[in-house]
């Protein structure tokens, strides 16, 4: 819930992270989003799941400019 309060605050409520958050060490930050790719649901591929399937349809969101997503890295679990 907070994710999705916090993209929707950056205009971002297309994308479909699980959680972001904010590494520090040694004086440095790094803001990331995290994405959990569960792959195809089942024996049929849904619609949405065939827009978004392999690594650069999962990314394509994270990669817009408009508006630009503020974050360093996105991290994929897949």
């Amino acid at each position: 819930m907070d994710t999705s309060a916090w993209l929707r605050q950056h205009d971002l409520a297309y994308l479909r992270a699980d959680g972001y958050g904010v590494w520090l060490e040694d004086g440095r930050c790094l803001r990331f989003l995290v994405h959990v790719d569960r792959g195809p649901v089942g024996e049929v591929v849904a619609e949405h799941e065939k827009r978004t399937y392999g690594l650069g349809g999962l990314l394509a969101g994270y990669r817009r400019t408009d508006p630009v997503v503020p974050v360093g890295t996105v991290l994929v679990i897949a």
